[in-house]
C-alpha cells in the first residue's frame, strides 16, 4: 500500500506538473561537456574529436529541445488543471453520486463524522479546523438537530504523521460550542485512514443504522469501503467543491482548482486501489 501511495503522489496533477517543469529546466541547463566527458575525449584523435563534438552539440540541442517541450507541457497542464470548468469536470462525477439523495433518517442511532484536516498551533477553536473538517462538522451538527431523537456523533480518524495532533478532539470541541452535549460525542482516534475508520466504527456500532458524513468528493470511496466492511451507511455529503455557473474569471488559472484536481485524482486512485487490490 505504501508503494501505491508513493506512486499516486507522483501522478497527482500538481506533482506531475512540478516534475515536468524541473526536468525541463534541468535539460535546458545541460552543457556539452556533460554529454562528452573530458576524460574520454583525451583518447580520441583530432578527427574523432571533431565528430564527437558535433555529436555532442546535436545531443545538447536535442536535450534543450526536449527541455523546452517539457516546460511548455508543464505550463499547458498547469493552465488546464487550474481553471474552474476543467477542475469541476474532474471532481463532479465524485460529488454527484450522492448529491441528490434524500435519505430517511428516522432510525438513525449514530452519525459517523470522518475527520478532515486540522491546523497545528495554538489557535482559537473557530480557526482551528481546516475547510474540510469545518464543513463536515457543520453538516453533522445540522443533521443532529434535525432529528427528534438525538443520536451519537462518532468522530473518526487521527493524524498519522503527527500523533500528538488530535483532530478528532479539536472537532469535538468545535461541535460542543454548537451545543452538542459531550455525552453524545464519541471519539475514535485509532484509525489512520478510511479503511481503518470503517473497521473501528464497526467495533463501536455493530450493525446499527448510521449516517456517514464526509466531503462529497470523499463519499464514494468511503461508502465503498464501509460496505466492503459489511456496514450499510446512509451517505450524507458535505463540503462540495464544484460550481455550476461560470464567468470569464473562471477561465483564469487559480491554484485552488489545481488543489481540487489533486483531491479528485487522490480519490480516483483510492477507489481503483480498493477495487483492484481488495483487502
Amino acid at each position: 500500500m505504501i508503494a501505491f501511495k508513493v506512486f499516486q503522489i507522483f501522478l497527482l496533477p500538481s506533482c506531475f506538473i512540478f516534475i515536468l517543469l524541473i526536468l525541463g529546466l534541468v535539460l535546458l541547463k545541460c552543457e556539452a561537456f556533460k554529454v562528452l566527458p573530458s576524460e574520454a575525449s583525451r583518447f580520441l584523435n583530432a578527427k574523432h574529436s571533431r565528430f564527437c563534438r558535433a555529436l555532442a552539440r546535436q545531443v545538447l540541442i536535442s536535450k534543450k529541445r526536449v527541455g523546452k517541450i517539457l516546460i511548455i507541457l508543464g505550463i499547458v497542464f498547469y493552465y488546464f488543471f487550474s481553471i474552474t470548468p476543467i477542475a469541476d469536470l474532474i471532481i463532479s462525477p465524485l460529488e454527484n453520486q450522492y448529491k441528490f439523495s434524500a435519505p430517511a433518517l428516522d432510525n438513525v442511532e449514530n452519525i459517523v463524522l470522518l475527520i478532515g484536516g486540522v491546523k497545528k498551533g495554538d489557535l482559537p477553536i473557530s480557526s482551528k479546523l481546516e475547510e474540510s473538517s469545518l464543513f463536515r462538522a457543520i453538516k453533522a451538527v445540522e443533521i443532529y438537530f434535525e432529528l427528534t431523537h438525538k443520536p451519537n456523533i462518532i468522530i473518526s480518524g487521527s493524524d498519522p504523521l503527527f500523533p500528538s495532533n488530535r483532530p478528532a478532539k479539536e472537532i469535538a470541541k468545535f461541535i460542543q460550542n454548537l451545543n452538542i452535549p459531550e455525552e453524545n460525542i464519541i471519539l475514535e482516534e485509532k484509525s489512520k485512514n478510511t479503511y481503518q475508520s470503517a473497521k473501528e466504527v464497526k467495533k463501536i456500532i455493530g450493525q446499527s443504522p448510521f449516517v456517514l458524513v464526509t466531503s462529497a468528493y470523499h463519499l464514494p470511496r468511503s461508502v465503498y469501503i464501509f460496505r466492503k466492511m459489511g456496514l450499510d451507511p446512509i451517505p450524507l455529503p458535505a463540503d462540495f467543491k464544484a460550481e455550476e455557473n461560470y464567468h470569464i474569471l473562471d477561465f483564469f488559472p487559480d491554484p485552488q482548482n489545481l488543489r481540487k484536481c489533486d483531491l479528485a485524482f487522490h480519490e480516483y486512485f483510492g477507489i481503483l486501489y480498493y477495487k483492484v487490490l481488495p483487502r
